[in-house]
């Protein structure tokens, strides 16, 4: 049973107040061609993951940080090979 006055504990890292990031940082980003999104946020247009300048590093953010909802939906079961296909067409546009 949970009791309102329980002690929690949290197992893991303690979640950080983000730096602000610095004239380097801002650089170091604009020089592996990052398009700002937002704060401190910045987004690999060639690969679409984000990024965030924190000071003067600069971190890839995490699926469990940053979640964009894409999923791949599963193969076609009577007919795999055009959902293959497809996919390569995609690729090709």
């Amino acid at each position: 049973m949970h009791s309102k006055n329980q002690t929690v504990y949290f197992l893991g890292r303690k979640a950080k107040s983000p730096i602000p990031p610095t004239e380097e940082g801002l650089k170091k980003a604009a020089s592996m061609g990052f398009v700002r999104i937002a704060g401190n946020v910045f987004e690999c247009p060639s690969s679409k993951d984000f990024w965030k300048v924190d000071g003067s590093k600069v971190i890839r953010l995490t699926s469990s940080e940053v979640d964009n909802n894409e999923s791949l939906k599963p193969a076609n079961k009577v007919n795999p090979s055009k959902f293959l296909k497809d996919i390569l067409a995609e690729l090709e546009l």
